[in-house]
């Protein structure tokens, strides 16, 4: 139930299933350990490598590659 609300408050059909998958995601570990810092730490995770993706197809398409190298030092 948690992962369908996470998913939904989103608003957005195309990333409804991402979010659903990472708000189970997000439950179950919860609903074993009772620890929310292992959510904490799972949530920053999953937004540092969706703004890092975000930015490397941003600076891609920005530059036409030529800057996309940046990225991969």
């Amino acid at each position: 139930m948690a992962g369908l609300v996470f998913g939904a408050m989103h608003m957005n059909i195309w990333v409804f299933l991402p979010m659903f998958v990472g708000g189970v995601g997000f439950a179950w570990p919860y609903d074993k350990k009772h620890n929310l810092y292992i959510n904490i730490l799972a949530h920053i995770t999953w937004n540092t490598i969706s703004m890092a993706l975000y930015l490397q197809q941003t600076l891609i398409h920005h530059t036409g590659g030529q800057a996309a190298w940046l990225l991969l030092k």
